[in-house]
């Protein structure tokens, strides 16, 4: 994201991912200082499904799971 400025990424992440602390709270809080990090950025928005979501605007469509070299 910070050798692409001028591109614009947008994530929508599930509400249950940011409430399960999955791997304890120290997980959880790496998890959540890393959103803030990045989605002050201005090429990346961030978004959060609800739970109660019925429909989504990916719910037709493909969705891709993008991975860094690194396997990130």
């Amino acid at each position: 994201m910070t050798e692409r400025p001028n591109t614009a990424f947008s994530f929508v992440i599930e509400q249950t991912l940011l409430e399960r602390h999955m791997g304890g709270p120290e997980v959880a809080r790496h998890l959540l200082d890393h959103l803030l990090k990045e989605g002050v950025r201005r090429n990346v928005e961030i978004q959060v499904m609800p739970l109660r979501q019925y429909d989504h605007a990916g719910i037709d469509g493909l969705m891709y799971l993008a991975e860094t070299p690194q396997h990130e």
